[in-house]
C-alpha cells in the first residue's frame, strides 16, 4: 500500500508538472510572439522607410561605383611628416605610406598615368603639407579630412578625376 501510494503521488507531482508547463506555454505564446510580431513589423517599417540596403545592389563594384578590376594603384611610402606645433610644445612626427587609387577607364588615365611616377617628388610635397597642417592631437580625428584634400588637389593638378581614392596602409603618429 505504501509503494501504491508513492507511485501515485509521483503521477500526480508528474501531472501537475505537466500541467504547469502547458499553462506557460499557453501564456507565452499569445503574450511573447504577438509582442515579437509586432517588433518585426516595425522593423520592416523602419527599414522601408528609409530603403536600406545592406548589400551593394550592383555586384564587384565599390563605393564610387568603379570596379575592383578598373582599379590600379600607386604606392608612395616610407614617408615621415613633422607635424604642427602642439599644446605640449614638442615635436612630433607622423609615418605614413599612402596609395593612390587610380581609374584604368578614366578617359585620360594612360596619358596621365604616367605622370604619376613622374611627379612622385610634387605628390610628396601635396601628402606632407596636408599632413603637416595637423597637430599630435588632432591628426588622428581627421584623417578622412586629410585624404579627402590629397585627392582633390592632385586631381587639380593632374586636370582629370582618374586618382578616385587616397588611401592609408600605414599611418603611425609619434
Amino acid at each position: 500500500m505504501v509503494v501504491s501510494m508513492k507511485k501515485n503521488i509521483l503521477a500526480i507531482f508528474i501531472l501537475a508538472t505537466t500541467v504547469i508547463n502547458l499553462t506557460l506555454t499557453a501564456v507565452s505564446l499569445f503574450v511573447v510572439i504577438p509582442s515579437t510580431k509586432r517588433t518585426d513589423n516595425l522593423v520592416k517599417k523602419v527599414v522601408s522607410i528609409i530603403d536600406l540596403e545592406l548589400e551593394s545592389p550592383i555586384k564587384g563594384l565599390n563605393d564610387d561605383g568603379i570596379s575592383i578590376e578598373d582599379i590600379t594603384t600607386h604606392e608612395i611610402n616610407d614617408m615621415t611628416v613633422n607635424l604642427k606645433k602642439s599644446s605640449d610644445s614638442k615635436a612630433h612626427y607622423a609615418a605614413v605610406n599612402c596609395t593612390l587609387s587610380l581609374n584604368k577607364k578614366a578617359k585620360d588615365y594612360a596619358k596621365k598615368e604616367p605622370l604619376i611616377t613622374e611627379q612622385e617628388g610634387y605628390i610628396r610635397e601635396v601628402i606632407q603639407t596636408e599632413i603637416g597642417n595637423y597637430t599630435f592631437d588632432t591628426i588622428l580625428d581627421n584623417k578622412d579630412n586629410i585624404r579627402t584634400a590629397i585627392q582633390e588637389t592632385l586631381n587639380v593638378k593632374f586636370n582629370s578625376d582618374f586618382i578616385v581614392r587616397v588611401s592609408f596602409s600605414s599611418f603611425i603618429v609619434k
